[in-house]
C-alpha cells in the first residue's frame, strides 16, 4: 500500500473534499497523512486522521490574532513579508518529510501547485486536488470569473477571447511582483523546465500534473474535456452537518438564503441593502418560509415578518435536506450541497468561480441567474422565487443531476484515480 501526503487549504470546501478522499483511500488501505499549519490542525482533530505540521516558524499558531491586532499597512508589510517565507519554509519542509518518510504521492491544492516543485523535483507523484471546474484556459471555453456561456458564434468567441487577455494581463500586473515571483524562483531552484509551466491560468498557473476535479462531469460544459482532468464527483464530507434542523414549518414552503462572505466583496452597505431586499421579498410571499444565513456578518434587520428567520450560522446540510429552493453566492460547495438533495437554485454569483459555477447552473437549466447582485430587488426576488418554485422542467432536470451525484458519491471514483496513477508508468509530472 502507498504512503500518501495531503496538503489542502483549510476552507471548508478544501478540508471537506480532502477528508472525503482520504477515508476512500485510508479504507483500501492506504498510509494518508493530511500535511497542516498548527493553527488549522484543530480542525483536523474530530476526524481522529494522522496529521504532520508545516510552517511553524512562518504561520505561528497565533498569527491569525497577530494580523487582526495589526494596523493596515502594518498588515499588509507583515503579509508581504509573510508570503516569501511561506516558500522558502514550504520548500525546505517538504524537502525533510521527503527525506524522512519517503511518501508515495502527494495530493495538493490546484490553487497552489508551486508547492508541487519540490516533490516533482524529487522524483515524487503529484496529483492536484480542485474544488473548482479548470481554471486554466481551454479553447474556447470563457473563463470561470465569467458568467458567459461557450461561444457559439465567432463574434462570441472574440469577446471570450478579449476577456482571456484582460484577465491574464491583469493577473500578471497583480501577481507578478509576489506569488510568481517567488514561484518562479522555487521552480528555478528546484530545477522545474519553463516549458511545463503554463502561464495562461486564471489564478496562477498549470503543471501538467493530473487534477481530481471534485465534482460530476456532467455538471461542466460540454466541451471541456481535457486531458489530465478527472471528474471524480461531488466528493462531499457527509459528516460536516451533524445537528438537525427542524425549524420549517409544515404550512409554509420553506427557502433557504445564504451568501458567503458577501461583504468582502460588495462591502457592508450593499451586503445590508441585499439581505434587507431578500427580507422584503419574502414579506410579500406569506407561502413562503425564509431561513437567511448572514455567515457571521452582523445584520440587525429593520424588523421580521413572521415567514422569515435569520440566523449567523445555519447547518447546510440539514437545512437543505428540507429546503425547495436556496438563493446562493454561487460557490461549488453550497451548489453540490443542493444539487444532491435536489434543490434547485437561484444564483448571485459575486467574484472569483461562482459566475462561471452559476453559468453551468444556468447552462444545464438547474437553476436561474438572478443578476447583479446590487441591481437585485424586492419585486425580481419575488418574480423569480416565484418562476423557478412553479418551474417543473428545472426540478426534473435538478432531480436527474442529484442522482449523477448520489451514483458518482459511491462510485470510488477519487481512489480509482490515485491507484490507477500510483501502478502508471508515466513519467513524473506528467497527465495520466
Amino acid at each position: 500500500m502507498a504512503k500518501i501526503f495531503i496538503a489542502t487549504l483549510p476552507d471548508t470546501s478544501h478540508l471537506g473534499s480532502s477528508l472525503f478522499i482520504g477515508r476512500q483511500l485510508l479504507d483500501a488501505g492506504h498510509q494518508v497523512t493530511w500535511l497542516c499549519v498548527e493553527s488549522d490542525r484543530q480542525k483536523l482533530e474530530p476526524y481522529g486522521v494522522e496529521t504532520l505540521p508545516i510552517l511553524a516558524e512562518t504561520v505561528p499558531v497565533d498569527f491569525r490574532e497577530r494580523m487582526r491586532a495589526m494596523g493596515p499597512l502594518r498588515r499588509i508589510r507583515a503579509r508581504l513579508k509573510m508570503l516569501g517565507g511561506v516558500f522558502r519554509e514550504t520548500e525546505q519542509d517538504l524537502h525533510r518529510l521527503i527525506d524522512t518518510h519517503r511518501p508515495d504521492l502527494f495530493i495538493l491544492d490546484a490553487i497552489a501547485q508551486w508547492v508541487g516543485f519540490v516533490p516533482l523535483s524529487r522524483g515524487v507523484k503529484v496529483l492536484f486536488l480542485s474544488t473548482t471546474f479548470p481554471s486554466v484556459r481551454l479553447g474556447d471555453l470563457p473563463p470561470l470569473s465569467s458568467i458567459l456561456p461557450p461561444p457559439q458564434t465567432e463574434e462570441e468567441r472574440m469577446q471570450i477571447d478579449k476577456i482571456w487577455r484582460g484577465l491574464l494581463w491583469r493577473k500578471k500586473l497583480k501577481k507578478g511582483l509576489l506569488t510568481l515571483r517567488h514561484a518562479s524562483k522555487l521552480a528555478a531552484r528546484c530545477g522545474y523546465p519553463r516549458s511545463q509551466i503554463n502561464p495562461n491560468d486564471l489564478w496562477s498557473f498549470d503543471l501538467p500534473a493530473p487534477k481530481m476535479v471534485t465534482c460530476s462531469r456532467e455538471m461542466d460544459f460540454p466541451v471541456a474535456d481535457h486531458a489530465g482532468y478527472h471528474y471524480v464527483g461531488p466528493c462531499i464530507d457527509p459528516d460536516r452537518d451533524d445537528e438537525p434542523y427542524n425549524d420549517f414549518p409544515a404550512d409554509k414552503k420553506p427557502v433557504y438564503c445564504v451568501l458567503s462572505t458577501l461583504d468582502a466583496f460588495i462591502g457592508p452597505r450593499e451586503t445590508v441593502r441585499f439581505f434587507q431586499n431578500v427580507i422584503e421579498a419574502f414579506a410579500q410571499m406569506p407561502e413562503f418560509h425564509l431561513l437567511l444565513s448572514t455567515s457571521g456578518f452582523p445584520f440587525e434587520p429593520d424588523g421580521l415578518p413572521d415567514n422569515v428567520r435569520v440566523v449567523k450560522r445555519a447547518p447546510q446540510v440539514s437545512v437543505l435536506k428540507e429546503a425547495r429552493l436556496m438563493i446562493t453566492h454561487g460557490g461549488l460547495n453550497s451548489i453540490k450541497e443542493a444539487l444532491i438533495h435536489a434543490v434547485p437554485m437561484i444564483g448571485y454569483p459575486l467574484a472569483v468561480d461562482q459566475p462561471g459555477n452559476v453559468a453551468r447552473l444556468k447552462y444545464h437549466g438547474l437553476g436561474y441567474y438572478g443578476g447583479p447582485i446590487t441591481e437585485a430587488d424586492p419585486d425580481q426576488i419575488c418574480a423569480l422565487v416565484h418562476a423557478l418554485d412553479q418551474d417543473k422542467e428545472t426540478r426534473e432536470r435538478v432531480q436527474a443531476m442529484s442522482a449523477r451525484f448520489i451514483a458518482d458519491q459511491q462510485a470510488q471514483l477519487p481512489l480509482k484515480v490515485v491507484e490507477q496513477y500510483l501502478a502508471a508508468d508515466a513519467p513524473i509530472g506528467s497527465a495520466l
